[in-house]
């Protein structure tokens, strides 16, 4: 699905950090992407479409390395809430992975080392690409 379900209000999901750098989620990125291969009687067509953000992970170090942070959960007023819990100035740099719709790119970003935790809402009777809508990314 390539499409927003509910409303995505900033072009970046943000998160409120006491640093003076703003870090979030892009909520659309574009990307182009081609077969490997041909496939004999077929046309390839571009979708010129955006990929939307559908998903994030918090990884402790770089995200090639896989060492994602599982998040404690919790339902709120209907809503998924997920909470990590951080260490401020770690030994290895906390990262926030982006997934998108509709592509296997993924983008990723070292955090800010002050920030201690991150707590994300998803709207769970909304998806993208499979995943609960994120609503709200804060992290302090």
């Amino acid at each position: 699905m390539t499409r927003i379900n509910g409303v995505l209000i900033a072009a970046v999901v943000t998160m409120g950090v006491a640093a003076a750098e703003e870090v979030g989620c892009p909520a659309q990125i574009v990307t182009t992407q081609t077969l490997a291969k041909a496939v004999p009687g077929w046309t390839d067509r571009k979708d010129t479409s955006p990929n939307v953000l559908a998903g994030l992970t918090f990884y402790d170090g770089r995200p090639e390395e896989q060492a994602s942070l599982a998040p404690d959960e919790k339902h709120v007023k209907g809503k998924l809430v997920e909470s990590w819990e951080l260490f401020p100035n770690p030994p290895r740099q906390n990262w926030l992975e982006c997934v998108y719709a509709g592509t296997s790119i993924k983008i990723a970003k070292p955090l800010p080392k002050e920030i201690r935790g991150c707590t994300v809402t998803f709207n769970e009777q909304q998806t993208i690409d499979g995943y609960p809508q994120i609503e709200k990314i804060v992290c302090k």
